[in-house]
């Protein structure tokens, strides 16, 4: 029975963990959060449910103070993805241009692909805790749009816009610029206890 309530406190803690990181609240904070809640509950017996209620309830009632000036994590980490998406996408193109000797297009495939990656970006930032919250909704989740987003991409093949080798070369510098540079934003921000500094 012990490994059963430890259990379901460790959920609890990572529950409130995940309700902080969607919050952008940054790991010292959310370490320090986390550690509240443990001295409280050792020295109380309770466990963190019974002192604190639902855990995304109580990390909306904390109110920590989040970075100004900045698009929320999820949305940065998904505008990365897409330039990164982008930025593959026009290389492949200019790397069959060349060896082709064709002109590289933009293809329907290519835009329906590029609408199907913006809807299930989408349905993630809408559904995100229930998403996160049990793996297998993630899964499936990500299978859907990853079968959604190839599949158009490799059967609508007829061309849309044609663009130089050089001008897709170029569209993909940039967007992979914008991938790294979005991706290096989101750094590298550690949850951490207090108590072990």
């Amino acid at each position: 029975m012990a490994d059963l309530i430890h259990a379901d406190d460790k959920r609890w803690l990572d529950q409130l963990a995940l309700e902080l990181r969607l919050r952008d609240v940054d790991g010292t904070a959310i370490g320090d959060a986390l550690a509240q809640v443990d001295a409280h509950c050792a020295e109380s017996g309770e466990s963190p449910r019974d002192a604190f209620g639902d855990a995304a309830t109580y990390a909306a009632a904390l109110a920590l103070p989040v970075p100004a000036g900045e698009f929320p994590g999820t949305v940065r980490a998904v505008a990365s993805g897409l330039a990164a998406t982008l930025a593959a996408t026009m290389v492949i193109r200019a790397a069959v241009g060349l060896v082709t000797g064709g002109v590289p297009s933009i293809t329907v495939g290519d835009a329906a692909a590029a609408g199907a990656f913006l809807v299930s970006i989408a349905v993630f930032l809408v559904f995100l805790r229930p998403l996160l919250s049990a793996k297998w909704r993630f899964v499936v989740w990500f299978t859907l749009s990853f079968v959604a987003v190839v599949g158009l991409g490799v059967a609508l093949r007829a061309p849309l816009i044609p663009v130089s080798v050089p001008v897709a070369f170029g569209m993909a510098a940039v967007a992979a610029v914008v991938a790294v540079g979005l991706f290096r934003s989101l750094g590298s921000d550690p949850i951490r206890d207090p108590r072990r500094l």
